[in-house]
């Protein structure tokens, strides 16, 4: 791990951000799981019907009371280094898992979007300088997640209005939002009622694609004059010459204030680097200190 001129060894667990931690982390409870729970706990096991793990995240069903068996099984999860697992209440019928709350109902479990607390709900304000669509692709898809997540459609209108609220409190045109949303609830009862056909794999695609690209500005050309300015002037040309089928406009993100200000690398004031704090070669210049 670096800081400023000076490199530091992490000696217990991983950096955030690291690229490898989620590798590391199933590795590092996959062979607790393998190599101990699993052999240990064979007879135990029986009773668990359903167990599935994401990363340190896991959703068990525990058939029967809590007894010895069970007392055993908490105490190998959380008998291992100083990984601490949270274990809900034993006679809940509900739990958070992920961003869902599963409940069990009778003879079925239900499912419904579960969001925590500290949420800040940082949604892209309408000031900010995204293309068009962005915007649109992002209520669409949020909308189908939340259809995918919820038994009750009862539970998909509720999570839909405080989208709604939330996106609006980000300062949102009411007007803009209905029709955004509208769209949005009409394309996915389409893609419900008449679902498309998988991708076919069995060919590869083999499309010729003219790229223009462009660093995104709200105050630029729109994608649709583009299009029509390239067919009629060079689509004809284009498409004979360099076997063109498809022509695609693609927007990237613009250098940004805080792209400016909140640079990865750090900058250091020459004589005042991290290593000669450190070895406290630079004195402490604070009111008071000598």
């Amino acid at each position: 791990m670096k800081f400023g001129d000076s490199y530091f060894q992490q000696l217990v667990g991983t950096a955030m951000g690291t690229s490898c931690a989620v590798q590391f982390a199933n590795l590092y409870f996959g062979w607790r799981e393998k190599e101990v729970i699993f052999p240990a706990f064979r007879d135990a096991l029986q009773r668990i019907p359903f167990y599935r793990r994401f990363i340190d995240d896991v959703y068990l069903i525990w058939d029967g009371p809590c007894d010895n068996d069970w007392q055993s099984l908490e105490h190998a999860f959380n008998n291992y280094g100083i990984l601490k697992w949270d274990i809900p209440e034993k006679s809940s019928r509900l739990v958070n898992f992920l961003d869902l709350t599963l409940t069990i109902k009778g003879n079925r479990i239900t499912t419904k979007t579960y969001q925590k607390p500290q949420n800040p709900y940082l949604y892209l304000p309408p000031h900010s300088a995204h293309a068009p669509g962005i915007m649109k692709g992002v209520i669409y898809g949020q909308l189908r997640t939340y259809y995918r997540q919820n038994t009750e459609y009862s539970d998909f209108v509720k999570i839909s209005r405080l989208f709604f609220k939330r996106l609006v409190s980000q300062g949102w045109d009411q007007a803009v939002l209905k029709n955004l949303f509208t769209t949005a609830f009409n394309k996915l009862n389409q893609q419900l009622e008449n679902p498309p056909p998988p991708p076919a794999n069995d060919q590869p695609d083999r499309v010729g694609r003219l790229i223009f690209h462009l660093t995104f500005h709200p105050n630029d050309m729109p994608r649709k004059e583009i299009r029509q300015i390239f067919t009629e002037t060079l689509e004809e040309t284009v498409l004979e010459a360099a076997d063109i089928e498809q022509f695609t406009v693609a927007y990237s993100k613009p250098t940004t204030i805080g792209s400016r200000i909140a640079k990865a690398a750090m900058f250091e004031v020459e004589g005042r680097e991290v290593s000669k704090y450190l070895a406290g070669e630079v004195p402490d210049t604070r009111v008071g200190k000598k």
